[in-house]
């Protein structure tokens, strides 16, 4: 009789882990995560109140406009073509759910931006479409802000419609960052559902059951797998509350701003709409990328290589301006309100972002605007003024 060789421990646990690596990866390329991460995932599914009302509505075959606002992510980047982003999948789930339904989708992410130009535009480019569900996701654009510009946001969809839908999402760079903690407190003072991209694979990362590769493609966007992977997430919860026993709380009128509302009824101006009083070596131009993925289609340019100004009359009690700014621009930018600097802008003295708020808490009424860039010892890269955001 043959004797069967003993494995040692060490080898079994070996081939163990080996195993479970592969089963992993298998699992990352198919864009499938363990039951428990997608229980991670689900914080909370808040007040269900208004996405029943949504999912009634779609079962008798009505029109569902399906909203989905945020960065470069929710744009689709870097998936390897629309349908394989999210927020496309989340559309065909809601298409394949409900069958009799027209599911129509209004996608107003723009790359690299984060909730403060979210809320200067949210009406205008977003809820003027009688969207009926909406997706939020800022959480790993959101650094260079506070939580008003977020909670302000927020508050204008809901205040839009006593029956708009609304969930938060929240994604993640590959080092486990976001702004999730706070985003996740203004969630469940609405009361609204979130889902959590960083709580499902963030473990997953950590532990080295999954890669960053599986699912990256660099520091921050998922590939067609992590396109997938939120979708499930996202899906999972609109399962649960369509499951789920209808809350009492949608109809009641939001509860005070937890962190401010300043924002909430910001609007926007584009270039072409502005009016400058004067416009020192600047020119109104038509740009190549026009929206809904980018911050265009015009734009008011500086000439290079002067000094050059534009002013221009607003009315209103805040100013947050859109810029286009290079971060390797070293010439100064002074931005001024009512003849006086509001804002000096260098590389020294804060991160080079292209979104600004000017002022805030001036008395209400009219006011002057102006935009300057003195000359310094470096070139000029194109430098222009894309909009406006008015505080009212």
């Amino acid at each position: 009789m043959k004797t069967v060789p003993v494995m040692k421990r060490r080898d079994l646990l070996a081939i163990t882990a080996m195993l479970a690596a592969a089963t992993s990866l298998r699992s990352a390329e198919a864009g499938q995560v363990s039951d428990a991460a997608i229980e991670r995932s689900q914080l909370s599914p808040g007040d269900p109140a208004r996405f029943k009302r949504v999912f009634a509505r779609a079962e008798r075959g009505e029109t569902i406009r399906l909203g989905f606002i945020g960065g470069s992510i929710t744009a689709g980047a870097i998936a390897t073509a629309p349908a394989n982003s999210y927020a496309a999948r989340v559309s065909d789930w809601w298409r394949k759910t409900f069958p009799k339904a027209r599911i129509e989708t209004v996608n107003a992410a723009v790359g690299g931006t984060g909730s403060l130009y979210g809320s200067l535009r949210v009406g205008q480019d977003f809820l003027s479409r009688d969207l009926d569900a909406v997706i939020i996701e800022f959480s790993v654009n959101d650094a260079w802000t506070d939580q008003e510009p977020f909670e302000s946001l927020v508050r204008h969809v809901l205040a839009s419609s006593p029956d708009i839908a609304v969930m938060l999402l929240f994604m993640v760079y590959d080092q486990g960052g976001n702004e999730q903690d706070w985003q996740q407190k203004i969630g469940a003072h609405y009361k609204l559902p979130m889902v959590s991209y960083r709580d499902a694979v963030w473990p997953e990362l950590q532990s080295g059951r999954m890669k960053a590769a599986d699912i990256f493609v660099d520091i921050v966007h998922p590939n067609d797998a992590g396109h997938r992977i939120t979708a499930d997430l996202v899906t999972t919860q609109l399962d649960r509350l369509r499951k789920a026993q209808a809350g009492d709380a949608s109809d009641a009128d939001l509860p005070p701003p937890l962190y401010g509302d300043r924002f909430q009824n910001a609007r926007w101006i584009g270039a072409s709409k502005l009016k400058p009083k004067s416009s020192n070596g600047w020119t109104l131009t038509r740009t190549d990328d026009p929206p809904p993925h980018s911050l265009g289609p015009d734009i008011w340019l500086s000439e290079p290589g002067v000094e050059t100004t534009l002013s221009l009359a607003w009315e209103g009690t805040g100013l947050v301006v859109v810029m286009m700014l290079d971060n390797g621009d070293t010439n100064p930018v002074t931005l001024e309100i009512d003849g006086k600097p509001a804002q000096v802008i260098t590389t020294e003295t804060q991160p080079r972002r292209n979104v600004v708020t000017v002022a805030l808490d001036l008395p209400k009424g009219a006011h002057s605007f102006s935009i300057s860039r003195k000359l310094g010892i470096d070139a000029r890269p194109p430098f222009g003024l894309y909009g406006i955001g008015i505080v009212p």
